[in-house]
């Protein structure tokens, strides 16, 4: 085992299981594959990973969902091929993540595949895109109504706020998103608000803070508090105040909560927010266009590094070419609310 997950880890297989494989095959698929990669392997004595590849074992029943491996060692370029499979009982369930990935992933592929299909209409993303939101709701803690890190795991705030992102995205591109879902999703932030609803705690009600109070914001804009409501005006009142931090997570969310609010605090926060990103992004060598130093304070950034870095400050820049405001469409007073 070299890499587990929380629903499959990596298992790296043995030249004479790889042959064993091959044999196994039916004679037209197997005169398919390249007589010289089965010959190297042949000539192994021992397991070797650009060669025999590894198994994708599901955890909970230890069966193999699929395989994958190198197409041989990377060529002098450094180029390598990857190839994989996945068993056809199980394709098309909608699970968007491999090892070493989480629910997290599941929602920001449930964001992309929706959003895709939401501005191209392209009918090949429809079953894909919908499979991902089911695969989502499926996940969903059927007792506290949340999501964190593994399907059905009693859930925090910030695993949430990808999740109804994803289910939203879905929703306004006319994709089936259950009710009961979007219930039990209330049901959470019911659980972790305090303030009446203007801060939000990670699991519980005990731990408000920046972040959070961002993520709850936004999910309850999107699940239909009117602007009016007393809460979300303190609640953006608060965030407008602090204004834009290094942590750029805590800023995402902030960004998004601010332009959909809309109005003086939004004009502020977008100066300040555009200021700092512009003033810190890199400009020389091959770091040049990307985002690091000054924006690395939130802990995703330790984890993650620049890639995360430039990926949050990119999406926060385009916020407003991304999304029209809440307040002024149709979104809060579509099905997806409360």
């Amino acid at each position: 085992m070299i890499l587990t997950g929380p629903r499959m880890h990596l298992k790296q297989r043995q030249p004479a299981e790889v042959l064993q494989w091959g044999e196994s095959l039916p004679a037209e698929v197997r005169a398919e594959i390249s007589g010289d990669w089965l010959s190297a392997v042949s000539r192994l004595s021992m397991a070797d990973a650009w060669y025999c590849g590894f198994l994708f074992v599901l955890n909970e029943s230890g069966t193999a969902a699929g395989s994958g491996g190198f197409k041989g060692p990377p060529d002098a370029s450094g180029t390598v091929e990857l190839a994989y499979g996945v068993d056809e009982s199980l394709q098309g369930q909608g699970l968007c993540y491999g090892p070493g990935g989480t629910m997290y992933s599941q929602g920001l592929a449930g964001i992309v595949l929706s959003a895709s299909y939401a501005m191209t209409t392209d009918p090949r993303l429809q079953l894909p895109a919908q499979l991902a939101l089911n695969f989502i709701m499926s996940s969903q803690d059927p007792g506290g109504g949340g999501w964190r890190y593994t399907p059905r795991q009693p859930g925090d705030t910030s695993a949430v706020g990808w999740q109804l992102m994803a289910l939203k995205s879905g929703n306004m591109a006319n994709l089936q998103v259950s009710p009961l879902t979007v219930k039990k999703a209330v049901a959470f932030l019911d659980s972790v608000q305090s303030d009446d609803g203007a801060a939000y705690g990670y699991v519980d009600k005990s731990t408000p803070g920046p972040a959070r109070n961002a993520v709850g914001l936004l999910c309850r804009m999107y699940l239909g508090w009117k602007k009016t409501n007393p809460a979300l005006q303190r609640g953006v009142a608060n965030l407008a105040k602090a204004g834009p931090s290094k942590d750029l997570y805590h800023d995402y969310y902030a960004t998004q909560v601010l332009h959909h609010f809309e109005g003086d605090a939004w004009s502020a926060w977008n100066t300040r927010m555009r200021d700092m990103l512009i003033n810190t992004q890199a400009r020389r060598g091959h770091e040049a266009g990307s985002w690091y130093d000054g924006v690395d304070g939130g802990h995703g950034a330790d984890a993650a590094g620049r890639l995360y870095c430039t990926a949050l400050s990119a999406m926060i820049l385009e916020v407003y070419y991304r999304h029209l405001p809440i307040y002024g469409q149709q979104s809060v007073e579509a099905e997806f609310r409360e």
